[in-house]
């Protein structure tokens, strides 16, 4: 998904690479997404663990810094803000099981209980031992669940309008699901996809018509598969309102105070629970700060992990 700033170049080398690669319409996110890595400094790799083949983007040496994207997306939300990161870090942003390139399997479990061993399991077999650790919306939730089951891993908890807890005053979309049974985070059209995108963002990223299309046109494919997901996601979910407690370790919560995915009402319910943490609220910003604003989502996050080195 491309951003404001220094989108000139980026829509333009977008545009040349899908010239010069002749990409077919499914084809085409593949084209942008190594464009985008690219210009970022990411590289594509995979691992498999168990059942799963794991997808992830790397870039960097130093401590590990890993980054969880939320339901429905994938690795690719975290490129421009690791962009704007500081070097001496390891950047890793895995397409989540079940989402982006990694292994979907049909009779696969992926509420976010059954992911927290397999993020572990992913973490053994990269060989790293304690990281600063990321996750926005769902990987938010994921973050602090799995933080809950193996403190001694995680340096950092950075949480960026992160999922988990009750809403004081629910978000749209969260009273459609919980009130009527409609999932309107999953798109059923191009049309759906299109107002998901706006009521993500208070200023949208500049996306281009064959992008917006080609990125609902990947949504809706899978709709079946997400629908499934979405309900064992609600169905099997475990409030983290009891775990926050325990989470020592420092932590950042970042939100937008327009956020109408999850309703920033719920950044008080973290910090009534996290012992550690501090709390930003952005104004004017919605759901996706890593993307609505890259490089001050990338300024805040290094300031915050550099006063807390890994040991």
């Amino acid at each position: 998904m491309m951003l404001a700033g220094g989108r000139c170049l980026r829509v333009a080398l977008l545009s040349l690479s899908l010239l010069v690669a002749g990409c077919a319409s499914q084809a085409t996110l593949d084209c942008v997404y190594s464009v985008e890595r690219t210009l970022s400094g990411v590289s594509e790799k995979s691992l498999q663990v168990g059942d799963h083949n794991w997808v992830y983007a790397e870039k960097g040496e130093g401590e590990v810094v890993l980054l969880l994207h939320g339901f429905g997306a994938s690795k690719e939300v975290w490129m421009r803000m690791v962009g704007d990161m500081p070097r001496g870090y390891r950047y890793i942003m895995p397409d989540l099981p079940g989402f982006g390139r990694s292994t979907y399997l049909p009779e696969g479990v992926y509420d976010v209980a059954s992911q927290v061993p397999r993020l572990e399991a992913f973490v053994s077999a990269l060989g790293v031992a304690r990281f600063h650790l990321l996750g926005n919306s769902m990987g938010g939730n994921l973050a602090a669940s799995y933080a809950a089951a193996y403190p001694q891993r995680v340096t950092t908890l950075g949480l960026f309008a992160p999922s988990g807890v009750s809403q004081p005053n629910p978000s749209p979309y969260t009273r459609a699901y919980l009130e009527r049974g409609e999932p309107k985070l999953i798109a059923a059209s191009r049309e759906d996809y299109r107002q998901i995108f706006k009521d993500a963002f208070v200023d949208p990223p500049y996306a281009p018509d064959f992008l917006l299309n080609s990125l609902a046109d990947a949504q809706v494919a899978r709709r079946g598969e997400y629908l499934r997901m979405y309900q064992q996601f609600w169905g099997r979910r475990t409030p983290l309102e009891p775990l926050l407690p325990g989470l020592a370790m420092p932590a950042l919560l970042l939100w937008g105070d327009q956020d109408k995915i999850l309703d920033v009402s719920a950044a008080q319910v973290f910090k009534q629970g996290l012992p550690h943490v501090e709390a930003v609220i952005w104004p004017n910003v919605g759901h996706a700060p890593m993307l609505e604003k890259a490089a001050d989502s990338a300024r805040l996050y290094a300031g915050f992990i550099g006063r807390y080195p890994v040991r």
